[in-house]
């Protein structure tokens, strides 16, 4: 589990780490994040506020959403 930290918003904190790991190649261009029940677990936190993570990274440019799938 990944231990997040105050006072920076916990979604933001995601995103921030999600933000991270794509720009490092973690996630390739075209690869899948793990999947929100997967993010919720992982980061400690509800879905909703995964889904305001990737709300984020997809306002960036980041991530697409397709059929329910971040990319």
């Amino acid at each position: 589990m990944i231990t997040l930290q105050a006072p920076h918003a916990r979604y933001r904190q995601v995103a921030d780490a999600l933000r991270n790991a794509i720009k490092r190649g973690d996630y390739p261009p075209g690869s899948a994040l793990p999947s929100q029940p997967d993010l919720a677990r992982q980061y400690n936190l509800n879905q909703t506020s995964i889904n305001r993570a990737i709300a984020l990274l997809r306002a960036e440019g980041l991530v697409r959403v397709e059929h329910g799938r971040a990319q």
